[in-house]
């Protein structure tokens, strides 16, 4: 089995590069084509032209590519002399000669070589030149300077963004002169921080930096047989000198480079690429201290805790995604355990976190997660830094959760990326001042208290402790005495959401800059005053959000103006009572997983998604206006006062003819993520508002009850299935829902999706008349009139609408006739009249 050795190899691609693409490769693209060379060597056999062969395939798989992206001249579409001409400008920077361009168009013409193998048979040819030709120096030349380019630390994908030349330019102006070399590598160097490059051996390394920025590489390969080894041995020494310089270590599936071991210092970058195995010490761990005078450790593609970290230095996590659910269970987890004396870390990332798989029938979460714990004995601040990434409109969150030692009062946590924010444990901690964090936080306060409430005896916080002992093995003890552990919080500038179980007086919670909100898991019944004195005292919290348990919960809105949004829902079909609700103070009703919204998939709640929620709404001594908010899957039965079933009177009305505003939900039909449309049903029976409008509303809508006391106006909108049920009364003992006198409208009716449910065992017809009234009143007359609308129900249409009529009383027209407007032209058939069912 042939082989080649990664020197070799990377010469034979850099030239064919050059020769196609007249560029020189990037370190991805060399890296490919070396890895293809060595394979395609080794399937040339044993013999002696296996190189050349292995050589010509790769030219021609190259050239397919370079074909294909349009980077070389067209088969079909350029001559055989004209491609001859492009390939000594490229490879030679000049046109051919005439003997050398008619001897090779022959080759070309006759069949000898094909044009996917006459580049690399050329470039052969100018290899066997003199090598102080003219030639053969344009080309070696310009082959040192794409080599130096297409190295790590060069042209890696991180660098090259930024770099600042590229690939084609920075051979611009390179030729036979050596001159013209030194000029491209410096401005190579300029660009990259110059310095040298080092790749590590098999055998014992003792290597020293330059002044400039030097990268040394630790590849899991013999560089002389290309076989996997181990390159980063006990006792090799790496002394990056001066300048700013960088360490690649980098592991293969075999466990080769796996074991931190050896010396390193003045080294300030190190990248540790994890491809199969992890690069760890003995204990399992990353030993920053071991690498004297880093300023950066990332790990890429995969990751272990990073321990002893001191101060100034910077611990990265850069690709590393996971997959949780189907065949696949991993947790994208970052962990940093700081030096005995190191108060503050920064923890960084950059392309990080865990994906849920809910399969194919299963709803798309849209959400990436990662986790990232920090400990350490003297630690009060962590700065969170980067990007989780992730696919464009996916929510991105950092589960994020601190231990610290005795001596820390106040912990400072500043993080730019979106984090929930557990705890930071420590058994003196009075404080969490998030208020340097740009990005959104949600911060569960009281944490310890929600995790023993779901165990008996303090058996989760237990386990707690037992799995964050085991993360901290000798590095620190776990705190032993949290007592009753619920801090002081200070939010940040994002739009912070505070979650706890209950909020005491004795609490401090701020929310800081941002629109802030506080969801309140409450089991209670009914706040009493000293509930409502304690969210009082809550310092820049916009809006409250209650996810009520209890079966029937009250809340006096009147305690809680200082609040700009009020939200509840609840998770097990609560009845609910709203007392003294203003007419600015939006009430929005929600599913759960739309209360919590972003922290519903972090906290598990995922699963809600596609299960509507169920409430029972009363609104007792409610202003006259009232708006009402839907949000997400929710089924609501709404209605105002308390009916007295004696006398069948209402009291708790509160002020009455105003309008009742319905807006959002979830429109009909269900989403692509299976979210079912909501519901909203609403009965006037109290006579509370004599406008209802749900034009922005969108799903389902269902009005009874109308009040046979007000004149009601109902606006629909588009995006809402709508059911308006009318009770026709015979004039004595049942009153008609909608009435001569008090007319009832209904606007923006649909007659393709909106249906109105008549309750009635009368005949429809059509009435049409035998000119054309002058007024209202005297369509109204002539419809009186007519026999059908005594015995049965008539349709007319009058100005441009419709009007349902019904003479209870007989003779001329009355007020409690029944009579309805519809704003529009309706027939008979558009409205497809039925009775409730």
């Amino acid at each position: 089995m042939a082989t080649i050795g990664i020197e070799e190899a990377r010469e034979e691609v850099a030239g064919l590069f050059l020769a196609y693409m007249g560029r020189a490769p990037e370190y991805q693209a060399m890296s490919y084509y070396v890895g293809r060379l060595q394979t395609l060597a080794a399937e040339q056999g044993d013999g002696d032209d296996a190189l050349d062969h292995a050589y010509l395939a790769l030219s021609a798989e190259i050239y397919v590519s370079a074909q294909a992206n349009g980077e070389i001249p067209s088969e079909v579409n350029s001559t055989n002399n004209e491609y001859v001409t492009w390939i000594y400008e490229n490879v030679l920077g000049r046109a051919p000669d005439e003997e050398g361009l008619e001897y090779w168009v022959t080759q070309l013409d006759n069949g000898t070589f094909g044009r996917e193998d006459l580049l690399a048979v050329i470039i052969r040819s100018v290899q066997d030149q003199d090598p102080g030709s003219r030639d053969a120096m344009f080309f070696s030349n310009r082959l040192e300077v794409a080599l130096e380019f297409a190295k790590f630390e060069n042209s890696n994908p991180h660098i090259l963004p930024t770099l600042g030349t590229n690939a084609a330019q920075i051979l611009a102006g390179v030729n036979e002169d050596p001159a013209s070399v030194d000029a491209a590598l410096e401005l190579l160097y300029s660009a990259t921080g110059g310095g040298q490059s080092f790749n590590l051996t098999i055998g014992v390394d003792n290597l020293v930096g330059t002044s400039g920025d030097d990268t040394f590489t630790a590849l899991p390969v013999n560089a002389s047989n290309s076989q996997p080894a181990t390159t980063l041995g006990r006792f090799d020494s790496i002394d990056g000198g001066a300048g700013r310089d960088t360490l690649n270590i980098v592991t293969d599936e075999d466990g080769n480079n796996a074991v931190q071991q050896g010396s390193v210092k003045n080294i300030e970058v190190v990248n540790i690429y994890n491809n199969g195995s992890i690069f760890a010490n003995t204990d399992g761990v990353v030993d920053a201290s071991k690498f004297v005078g880093v300023e950066e450790i990332w790990q890429h593609n995969d990751a272990t805790i990073v321990a002893n970290v001191g101060d100034d230095v910077t611990v990265g996590f850069r690709d590393i995604e996971k997959v949780l659910g189907g065949e696949e269970f991993g947790i994208a987890v970052a962990g940093v355990l700081t030096a005995e004396n190191t108060t503050a870390t920064t923890i960084a990332f950059d392309n990080f976190g865990t994906t849920l798989d809910t399969g194919e029938d299963g709803p798309d979460i849209g959400l990436r997660v990662g986790v990232a714990i920090a400990a350490g004995e003297s630690l009060n601040e962590v700065n969170l830094t980067g990007s989780l990434g992730g696919a464009e409109g996916e929510a991105a969150w950092l589960v994020f959760g601190a231990v610290t030692g005795s001596e820390t009062e106040t912990f400072t946590l500043n993080t730019e990326i979106d984090t929930v924010l557990l705890a930071a444990l420590g058994e003196n901690v009075t404080t969490i001042d998030a208020s340097g964090s740009t990005g959104d936080l949600i911060y569960i306060h009281g944490l310890l208290d929600a995790l023993d409430a779901l165990g008996e005896d303090g058996s989760v916080t237990d386990q707690l402790a037992g799995a964050l002992g085991a993360m901290l093995g000798d590095y620190m003890d776990t705190p032993s005495d949290l007592g009753d552990y619920r801090p002081a919080f200070i939010g940040g500038a994002g739009d912070d959401i505070i979650i706890a179980a209950d909020v005491r007086l004795t609490d401090s919670i701020d929310g800081g800059e941002g629109d802030n909100s506080l969801v309140l898991l409450t089991q209670e019944e009914e706040f009493q005053t000293e509930n409502y004195d304690a969210l009082d005292g809550l310092q820049n919290i916009q809006n409250l959000a209650l996810l009520v348990t209890a079966e029937d919960f009250t809340l006096d809105a009147t305690r809680l103006t200082g609040f700009e949004g009020l939200a509840i829902s609840s998770l097990s079909g609560s009845f609910v009572e709203v007392q003294g609700l203003a007419a600015d103070q939006a009430l929005v009703l929600a599913n759960p997983i739309a209360l919590l919204e972003d922290a519903s998939g972090v906290l598990g709640l995922e699963a809600l998604l596609n299960f509507p929620s169920y409430m029972e709404l009363q609104l007792t001594d409610a202003a006259a206006d009232v708006t009402l908010g839907i949000d997400g899957s929710i089924y609501v039965n709404a209605w105002a006062g308390e009916e007295d079933d004696e006398t069948e009177t209402y009291t708790g009305v509160g002020a009455t003819g105003g309008t009742l505003t319905v807006v959002g939900g979830v429109a009909v039909p269900a989403t692509e993520d299976g979210q079912a449309p909501s519901v909203f049903q609403y009965s006037n029976d109290s006579s509370k508002f004599s406008t209802i409008d749900v034009s922005d509303y969108q799903g389902y809508f269902d009005l009874f009850d109308m009040s046979a006391t007000v004149a009601e106006t109902v606006t629909l909108g588009e995006g809402s299935e709508d059911s308006i049920f009318i009770v026709v009364g015979d004039g004595e003992e049942t009153l008609s829902s909608s009435t001569f006198g008090l007319m009832d409208v209904i606007e923006d009716f649909d007659a393709a999706e909106d249906d109105l449910y008549v309750d009635t065992e009368l005949d429809f017809s059509l009435f049409t008349f035998t000119g054309t009234p002058g007024s209202l009143n005297a369509a109204f007359s002539a419809a009186a009139a007519a026999d059908a609308s005594s015995t049965g129900i008539v349709l007319f249409q009058f100005d441009g609408d419709t009007y349902l009529y019904h003479n209870s009383t007989g003779g001329g027209y009355d007020t409690d006739d029944f009579a309805i407007k519809l704003v529009g032209l309706f027939s008979l058939d558009d409205l497809d009249l039925a009775a409730p069912v």
